[in-house]
């Protein structure tokens, strides 16, 4: 692996200042793409953003979209902060789902995808479960209905999120 990798897989996967890529690795045997992400910035509560501690960390993995036929799968040491006021809490990831162990991107792409074809196309193609899917589905849909319903949201619908791009805190993690 080069420097190039490792930063094209940064920019792909829109890591945020204090992550950063250590390795890639090309296998052939599954084709796989495994991209290895680590948090090295200043720590601070994800919660209510005061300055924190390392507690420990826990490691998570994601599917990513895949390049080309190899699938990607992003692996990550997530570190826990200790908070006085709001306890151990874990620090989101940039790339993550909000609401599975899918990427943002990949979580995008399905949900844009299950719209022109049947749960079990999607799946398949995406390499995941018809579960999932529905998931994702059933999710979003809630997701564009709250907004819709919140005061201020106007007839424009200007204030709609878009999958993919929610900067709210998901309440499944």
């Amino acid at each position: 692996m080069d420097d190039t990798d490792r930063e094209w897989y940064r920019r792909t996967l829109g890591l945020t200042r204090g992550w950063t890529v250590t390795d890639v690795q090309h296998l052939l045997v599954p084709l796989e793409v495994q991209v290895f992400v680590e948090y090295v910035g200043d720590l601070s509560c994800p919660v209510c953003g005061s300055p924190g501690r390392k507690y420990d960390f826990r490691r998570r993995s994601w599917q990513d979209l895949d390049h080309g036929s190899s699938r990607c799968i992003v692996y990550a040491r997530v570190p826990r902060i200790e908070c006085g006021a709001c306890g151990v809490r874990e620090m989101d990831v940039p790339w993550g789902g909000r609401f599975t162990r899918l990427s943002l991107r990949l979580e995008g792409r399905i949900f844009r995808d299950v719209q022109t074809g049947t749960l079990k196309d999607v799946a398949d193609r995406h390499r995941v479960h018809e579960h999932t899917v529905r998931k994702i589905l059933v999710a979003y849909s809630d997701l564009m209905m709250r907004e819709l319903d919140s005061p201020g949201s106007g007839a424009s619908g200007s204030t709609r999120p878009r999958p993919g791009k929610d900067t709210t805190t998901s309440p499944t993690r």
